[in-house]
């Protein structure tokens, strides 16, 4: 399956969890959140959705969770009025943003942490105002949350280290070739199990990890400098890189073809 169509479905998932939240639509696609709506106070035909996304530097969040999530929104209740108040933010800013929905008024707030613990604050204040936070793609560290709806992350990781040992097998590189491995945030939880299936496969596959970063923050250019640092240190002998994410990823080719890495591993 296209990890486009992955985001697809958890962003559809979330929606669904969303309106189940809320009273049922006109059109009859969602009966299953009376109860819930009763404690919002909400109806889905003049309710409001809070979506809440990380961060305004990774593209995915712009070209796919947001236009997916739109779209469902008018696929399931076309009627819905002011259906969706979405904030893409800078790191700090996510209690502030939150803080600015709940007071204008949502009636769900749907939240992709940048730092899941943190985040917890968010859904404390939430809940004194009753307000359900549904968790999406990262898991807020909080008893609090409604639901929690996500990718089985460390199959991706696997799935991504996968990749590269079966191309660097294809490439006829040595079975114990070094590699260097670029993971997510310490902060993100999806991280740490991206990082746990990349190395259940890279573990037993003999290749030889000749060193690894936590990214913070996921920021292309932290990443960017660490290679560089790895390039400088190893030069040839890296012949592979393991990268949790496309946006570090540009970081470390951008080390690499500074660094004369001739051919660029794969």
């Amino acid at each position: 399956m296209k990890i486009t169509t992955k985001r697809a479905l958890v962003a559809t998932t979330a929606l669904l969890l969303s309106m189940g939240m809320l009273s049922a639509c006109s059109n009859g696609a969602q009966k299953a959140g009376d109860n819930a709506s009763a404690s919002t106070g909400a109806d889905a035909s003049s309710a409001k959705i809070g979506l809440l996304l990380p961060d305004n530097v990774t593209e995915r969040y712009a070209s796919a969770d947001k236009p997916y999530f739109e779209e469902k929104v008018k696929d399931l209740c076309s009627g819905l009025r002011g259906a969706l108040r979405e904030r893409r933010r800078r790191r700090g800013q996510a209690a502030q943003q939150a803080e600015s929905m709940l007071t204008q008024g949502v009636n769900v707030l749907v939240l992709d942490p940048f730092d899941g613990k943190a985040a917890a604050a968010i859904v404390n204040q939430a809940k004194s105002k009753n307000i359900p936070v549904i968790s999406y793609d990262r898991l807020v560290d909080s008893a609090d949350v409604a639901y929690y709806v996500s990718f089985d992350n460390e199959k991706v990781g696997q799935l991504q280290a996968q990749a590269l040992v079966d191309r660097m097998k294809a490439l006829g590189l040595p079975a114990d070739a070094g590699i260097i491995m670029v993971n997510g945030s310490p902060t993100d939880p999806n991280a740490a199990q991206f990082k746990k299936g990349a190395h259940s496969v890279i573990d037993s596959s003999g290749l030889t990890v000749l060193a690894e970063y936590d990214t913070p923050g996921w920021e292309p250019p932290k990443a960017q400098d660490w290679v560089s640092g790895q390039v400088t240190k190893f030069g040839d002998k890296i012949k592979g890189v393991y990268d949790a994410n496309d946006d570090t990823a540009g970081g470390a080719i951008a080390a690499l073809k500074a660094g004369g890495i001739k051919p660029l591993p794969r």
